[in-house]
């Protein structure tokens, strides 16, 4: 998992000369983003407790006792919305992400059809509300799978469901 775990750092860098786009949120996103975060640390709370008593590691800083602190100073979370989260402009360069463009476009003469009868990771039905279902089997994967080779063909299976939203 080492070697994913590199792929996605190798992707996720960011250029040296990067756009300069200034990403501006509504104050009401702001909010609603900060209850969420509360609604969910205050909902998480019994587990981190039980995370940090079974690791004595954890338990020699005292991060969950200053978060609880804080939490228990903000009072009540806000419940989560129910109403669609608004569009977010994560790409700031007009909307395309260039790293995965050029992954895609290196990638586009590999042959990647084996990888389709190994059932790693398939559409497959639609859910109640007729989204398509995306399955990742990690149990199927073996070592002599080449990750890249796999990472594409994950994408080019998401990307007709992805690009439908």
């Amino acid at each position: 998992m080492a070697e994913i775990r590199n792929m996605f750092d190798t992707y996720a860098t960011v250029p040296e000369s990067p756009p300069n786009t200034q990403l501006s949120f509504s104050d009401e996103q702001k909010e609603a983003d900060t209850g969420a975060l509360h609604y969910y640390l205050s909902q998480s709370r019994e587990k981190m407790a039980k995370a940090v008593a079974d690791d004595p590691e954890k338990q020699q800083t005292n991060w969950f006792e200053k978060l609880t602190a804080v939490l228990s100073q903000l009072g009540e979370p806000p419940q989560p919305s129910t109403k669609k989260a608004a569009a977010r402009p994560f790409a700031p360069s007009g909307g395309k992400n260039v790293h995965y463009e050029e992954f895609m476009k290196k990638m586009a003469k590999v042959d990647t059809d084996y990888l389709k009868s190994h059932n790693i990771f398939y559409a497959h039905g639609k859910t109640k509300t007729m989204a398509p279902t995306l399955y990742y089997v990690a149990a199927r994967l073996h070592q002599d799978l080449d990750v890249e080779k796999l990472f594409h063909f994950m994408l080019k299976t998401a990307q007709p469901v992805i690009s439908k939203k």
